[in-house]
C-alpha cells in the first residue's frame, strides 16, 4: 500500500529534521512533534490544508462549481442527489428526467462517478440508457449522491504536486496499452504487461465490457490495444516526466490558478488535455500519493521525499 512507502519516507524525514514521531492505527495515522507543536498525517493527507479546503477538494462537484465561477477551465461535474437519503434536494420530477436530459445533451455518452472517489473506483462511462440506469442504481445504493460529467476524448492526463501556489513536480500519465505480435491472445499479452492487473481488473466482466476488450482475441502484429479509457496509475497507466518545458508551464499555470482560488496547502492537481488541445482541470486530491511514481520513475523516491519534506516543514511553520 502507498501508506507503507509514505511511512518509511516520513520516518526518514523526521530523523533528518529532528522531529519526534509516533504512529497509530498500524501506521495509518502519524503524529509529528517539534518544539511543542503536534501535527498529523492521516493516510496520505497532511496537516496543511484547512478542514474546509479539504472538504471542497473531496467533492468533485463543489470543486468544479468554485473553479468555474472563478473562470478556471475545469471538467464539468453535475451533482445528482439520492432521492431516498437526500429527498429535500430532489425535485418533484425525480432524478431520472434530469439524468436523461444530461445524457442526451452530451451526445449520449457521459461519465458517472461518486463525488469523492479516488483511483478510478466507481467511475463508469455510459453510452446507452440501460447501462446508465444500472450504474446510477449501483452508485446510489451506497452513496448519498453522484456526479455526471461529459465524456472527454482525452489525449493525456497530467498530475502536478503543489504546496500552496508552488508546483514542485509535474508528470504525465500514459494510458495502459499492449502491442500485438500476431500470435498471443490479449490475455497472454496483458499477463506479460502486468499479471497483477489481469487478476485485479481484467478478470472482471464489467471492466472488459466497459473497455471493449476480448481476452481471447489475437491482436495483429504491431497493433496497439489500449487496455482502459482511464489514466489511473493503479489500473495500469504509467507515469512519465514532462520533458516539454513550455507544456509543463501551461499545465502548472492552470494548477497554480486553481491552487490560489481553493487556498490549497498541499495537494495534487490533475489536468486533462483533449485531442483538440484544450486543458481542463479534472480534480484536486487532498491525499498526496506517490507509490506508482516511485515505482516507475528513476530517482522517483528522492523526488517524492523532497516534496514530502517540504510539506512537513510547511506543517510546522
Amino acid at each position: 500500500m502507498d501508506e507503507r512507502i509514505l511511512l518509511q519516507i516520513v520516518e526518514e524525514i523526521c530523523k533528518e529534521e529532528e522531529i519526534s514521531m509516533k504512529t497509530y492505527s498500524f501506521g495509518y495515522i502519524m503524529e509529528l512533534e517539534k518544539n511543542g507543536k503536534h501535527k498529523y498525517i492521516v493516510g496520505s493527507k497532511f496537516d496543511v490544508n484547512t478542514l474546509a479546503t479539504g472538504m471542497v477538494m473531496n467533492d468533485k462537484a463543489a470543486t468544479y462549481e468554485i473553479l468555474n465561477s472563478n473562470n478556471v477551465k475545469a471538467v464539468k461535474h453535475k451533482i445528482i442527489f439520492n432521492p431516498v437519503t437526500r429527498e429535500k434536494y430532489v425535485s418533484d420530477k425525480g432524478i431520472f428526467s434530469e439524468i436523461f436530459d444530461y445524457f442526451y445533451s452530451h451526445d449520449e455518452k457521459i461519465v458517472i462517478k461518486t463525488k469523492d472517489g479516488s483511483e478510478g473506483r466507481e467511475v463508469f462511462v455510459c453510452d446507452n440508457i440501460k447501462r446508465l440506469e444500472k450504474k446510477v442504481f449501483e452508485i446510489l445504493d451506497k452513496n448519498d449522491d453522484l456526479c455526471l460529467s461529459p465524456f472527454y476524448d482525452i489525449k493525456k492526463e497530467y498530475r502536478t504536486f503543489c504546496i500552496g501556489t508552488e508546483c514542485l513536480l509535474t508528470y504525465v500519465k500514459n494510458k495502459p496499452y499492449i502491442i500485438g505480435d500476431g500470435k498471443r491472445t490479449l490475455k497472454e499479452l496483458i499477463e506479460e504487461y502486468n499479471g497483477e492487473l489481469l487478476k485485479k481488473y481484467y478478470g472482471n466482466r464489467e471492466f472488459l465490457i466497459e473497455n471493449e476488450l476480448d481476452l481471447t482475441c489475437v491482436p495483429n502484429n504491431n497493433e496497439i490495444i489500449y487496455l482502459s479509457w482511464k489514466f489511473n496509475l493503479c489500473q495500469g497507466a504509467k507515469p512519465e516526466l514532462v520533458d516539454d518545458n513550455s507544456k509543463a508551464k501551461v499545465v502548472q499555470d492552470l494548477a497554480i490558478k486553481a491552487a490560489s482560488i481553493l487556498n490549497l496547502g498541499f495537494a495534487t492537481v490533475d489536468i486533462i488535455e483533449t485531442f483538440d488541445g484544450e486543458l481542463l482541470l479534472l480534480e484536486v486530491n487532498s491525499g498526496v500519493t506517490s507509490k506508482k511514481f516511485i515505482e516507475y520513475i528513476d530517482g522517483g523516491y528522492d523526488m517524492a521525499k523532497d516534496i514530502y519534506r517540504k510539506a512537513i516543514i510547511k506543517m510546522f511553520e
